[in-house]
């Protein structure tokens, strides 16, 4: 029966070292935009067709995200640590779409913004090596710009705006160092985005509605203030 007992305790995680930790990051993304891309290309060829050489000269590059959050990490009687915590994310990509010449200059801009609210959790692999694991749920603001200006005039613009709800995934590797009460990391991995509603959207030209698509690879260094000591 004492065998069993300290068998238990070594299993379980131990609350009393608890340590928390608030942190930024700025993280570095690329994003698929499949849909977005198709849409530029069928937006190039509409204006083709009305003797306008238009040609997309931004399709929605990688960009610099930031993050602020708090972990809460917890260690067992044998020194495994555990971290859970929340985050908050903003990340912003665009696509452009113009042509100009003497008479004036046509512009189709599509802007994304989206802020993110999620918990994470990561588990220790070795020394200063974590798995981690975030899911997060997305708000995409989403706005397509029509911009003609012609010399002289001023200039005429329509602007339509949806804003699509989802659920973000992401897996990784991070690396953690502790330098007294300051925490370091580094972390790479890959963010899956389905989106899981939309009051409104927009369809391509077969009638299919088509939807922002964030999922990419991450990669992001941070740092963080240690709030309490673990006692250890």
């Amino acid at each position: 029966m004492n065998k069993f007992i300290i068998t238990l305790l070594l299993a379980a995680p131990v609350a009393s070292f608890a340590q928390k930790t608030i942190y930024g990051k700025i993280i570095a993304g690329n994003y698929w935009m499949r849909d977005m891309k198709q849409l530029q290309d069928e937006l190039n060829g509409q204006l083709a067709a009305k003797g306008i050489p238009a040609k997309a000269t931004l399709s929605f590059p990688a960009s610099i995200q930031g993050e602020l959050g708090m972990d809460f990490s917890i260690y067992d009687a044998v020194l495994n640590e555990y971290t859970v915590g929340g985050f908050a994310n903003y990340m912003f990509t665009e696509g452009l779409i113009t042509y100009s010449d003497y008479s004036g200059r046509v512009d189709l801009e599509q802007k994304f913004r989206r802020f993110s609210l999620g918990v994470k959790g990561a588990f220790s692999l070795m020394d200063y090596l974590q798995m981690y694991g975030k899911v997060s749920y997305t708000m995409t603001y989403f706005d397509i710009l029509s911009r003609t200006t012609l010399h002289g005039v001023a200039p005429v613009e329509d602007k339509l705006g949806f804003e699509p709800r989802g659920l973000a995934f992401e897996a990784g590797l991070q690396w953690t160092k502790t330098i007294n009460r300051f925490k370091f990391s580094a972390h790479g991995g890959y963010e899956f985005n389905p989106l899981i509603s939309s009051e409104t959207y927009i369809t391509n030209d077969a009638g299919d509605p088509i939807q922002p698509d964030w999922s990419g690879f991450r990669i992001g260094v941070g740092a963080g203030l240690l709030l309490r000591d673990s006692g250890m």
